[in-house]
């Protein structure tokens, strides 16, 4: 019986994983700046001196802004994956934030 219980308690506890290391407004404000982020980068072009035709990334600034985006709300690069594999794996709290950012950008005009 102990066999049986002890592996089915670990997979029970693996699931209850509690709160999410990051708060859901907080999150949600993350991921609205990050996707804000991903369009500025669009706009500019990859070389300084070529016409700017929005068909790509700009890689090197969208590195910067993610950087910048996660200063701007204390978080590290470790911390904001380890928050996104949980809201990943709560895909029911996941759709709260996306909902939320939403809301957030509808008050900055962005939708």
């Amino acid at each position: 019986m102990r066999k049986i219980l002890f592996p089915f308690l670990l997979l029970l506890a693996a699931c209850n994983s509690g709160k999410p290391p990051v708060a859901e407004d907080t999150m949600a404000a993350v991921l609205v700046d990050l996707h804000l982020a991903e369009a500025r980068a669009m706009q500019i072009p990859a070389d300084s001196n070529a016409i700017p035709s929005g068909l790509g990334r700009n890689l090197d600034s969208l590195a910067v802004f993610y950087q910048s985006v996660l200063r701007h709300h204390d978080l590290d690069t470790a911390s904001f994956r380890k928050a996104l594999h949980w809201y990943t794996a709560h895909p029911e709290v996941l759709d709260s934030v996306y909902k939320k950012g939403i809301v957030r950008l509808e008050k900055i005009g962005g939708v």
